[in-house]
């Protein structure tokens, strides 16, 4: 029987340090005692398979673990961002007739400061009446010409009178407009600032927290990468391992992942239960249609479920 790695080592340590001097002895003893990397590379010493399946089934864990993290994370990013568009459509709705008032208010102050700027009209000039003729026979003439410029002077009076009236109330009214717009225009200008810092003030922790949570989505993929790159190297690893060793410890590979056999059990058994409740459904319809089910029927994963039987019993076989 040929000795094992192991004793082979050790005998040839033995050997090496009866011919060599004492620095060499003591610098491969220096050597033995440095600590093994915790990383799994191909060129590194063996293993033992216990420690690489232990090691492997850490990093699925975690990288299961950081997967849940990140759905929650992203959950609650889902949330939080239905939260801001909740807060900003309040705001929208809100804010929306207060601006379309203080634009209507702000127009008509324009509109009575256009008129307070106007000036007064101006007053109109009079006709001149001319001067009497020195023609008595002219004189009748003349009166009825003065008659009549003096009757068209008093009409242009009397409309500059009610321009000017016209004038005078106007400028009241859009003075006493003015306050009243500018008092409102004030109010409203203060409602809109109220309403800015409440959605500042309700969006502000939303905002913060969606930045940190997606500085953390960030970090978690990194670290879910990370876990799952760790755990495909100790998978290879494991595969070098021969499958009898494997085996013999209750370490199955099925379908691409290493489970205990004790996990591919309750699998066994989840995928035998629901193989019977769709063959119980499929009875009961078939019954209720007037029919029976063959008796050959066999489920679409049954294949799957006598593969994954025949590995158990394997497992099974080798470890005793």
């Amino acid at each position: 029987m040929f000795p094992t790695r192991s004793v082979r080592s050790a005998i040839l340590i033995a050997v090496v340090g009866l011919a060599c001097p004492m620095s060499l002895r003591t610098a491969d003893a220096e050597e033995a005692a440095r600590p093994v990397p915790q990383e799994v590379q191909p060129e590194s010493a063996p293993v033992p398979v216990e420690r690489l399946f232990r090691d492997y089934l850490g990093a699925r864990e975690d990288a299961r673990r950081l997967g849940e993290e990140r759905a929650a994370n992203l959950q609650r990013l889902t949330d939080l961002t239905q939260q801001v568009h909740q807060v900003q459509g309040k705001y929208t709705t809100e804010v929306r007739p207060v601006r379309s008032e203080l634009g209507q208010a702000r127009a008509k102050l324009a509109i009575c400061n256009r008129v307070l700027a106007a000036r007064e009209p101006p007053r109109p000039v009079l006709i001149k009446v001319p001067s009497p003729p020195l023609d008595k026979n002219a004189q009748q003439g003349w009166q009825n010409r003065r008659d009549q410029i003096e009757a068209e002077n008093r009409a242009i009076e009397e409309h500059y009178k009610r321009d000017l009236e016209a004038f005078h109330r106007y400028q009241d009214q859009a003075r006493n407009e003015k306050t009243s717009l500018e008092q409102r225009i004030k109010e409203l200008d203060a409602q809109l600032a109220a309403l800015e810092t409440r959605q500042t003030s309700e969006q502000t922790p939303l905002l913060v927290e969606l930045r940190a949570l997606r500085e953390a989505q960030s970090n978690l993929t990194q670290q879910i990468g990370a876990a799952m790159s760790r755990a495909r190297t100790l998978a290879d690893a494991l595969r070098r391992a021969p499958e009898d060793q494997r085996l013999r410890r209750g370490i199955c590979e099925w379908e691409g992942t290493f489970y205990p056999v004790d996990e591919l059990r309750r699998i066994l058994d989840d995928l035998k239960a629901a193989r019977d409740r769709d063959r119980a459904e499929l009875k009961a319809k078939a019954e209720a249609d007037g029919r029976t089910l063959p008796e050959d029927w066999r489920h679409p994963k049954q294949n799957t479920l006598d593969a994954l039987h025949s590995l158990i019993e394997q497992a099974t076989s080798a470890s005793k």
